[in-house]
């Protein structure tokens, strides 16, 4: 585990207009393997997120932070960041809410078992963006969630 934090603002942004995705772009094209259970999941739930492992010349390790990501019809947009409950009960800070947030740097090694919030979301599918960075070089995954009302 590495003993250090980053901490950043989220910044004002106007209000994300998310739609439904395409079925083209609910498509895993990450090399790091995710999953979410329940799925599909109520809003303001807490799930259980299995994060694979990848083959790396050392050995890979997550961080406690990921994103929530909606599809905007131009792409994915980050809209909350999530945390998992590594150290404590997990979180969920909206992108855009001038929220000033510090993450702990963790390593966590794979394959991972843990516990993040779903925020309180409309109905839909979101998808869930995390990433092993080596040298350098990022290796992202995603799991697509469709979330119901509670």
């Amino acid at each position: 585990m590495v003993a250090s934090c980053s901490s950043s603002t989220a910044s004002s942004t106007t209000a994300l207009a998310c739609i439904e995705p395409p079925a083209d772009r609910v498509v895993d094209n990450g090399v790091l393997p995710i999953e979410v259970r329940p799925n599909p999941a109520p809003a303001g739930s807490v799930v259980e997120m299995l994060t694979g492992e990848i083959r790396l010349p050392q050995a890979a390790v997550i961080g406690i932070g990921l994103d929530l990501q909606c599809w905007t019809g131009n792409g994915w947009t980050n809209l909350y960041r999530l945390t998992r409950d590594s150290l404590g009960e997990p979180t969920a800070i909206p992108y855009g809410s001038d929220v000033e947030f510090a993450e702990p740097d963790l390593g966590l090694s794979l394959p991972n078992r843990s516990k993040i919030l779903i925020p309180d979301v409309v109905p839909g599918i979101y998808r869930i963006s995390d990433a092993v960075v080596d040298s350098g070089r990022e290796f992202p995954g995603f799991a697509f969630l469709e979330v119901v009302a509670p």
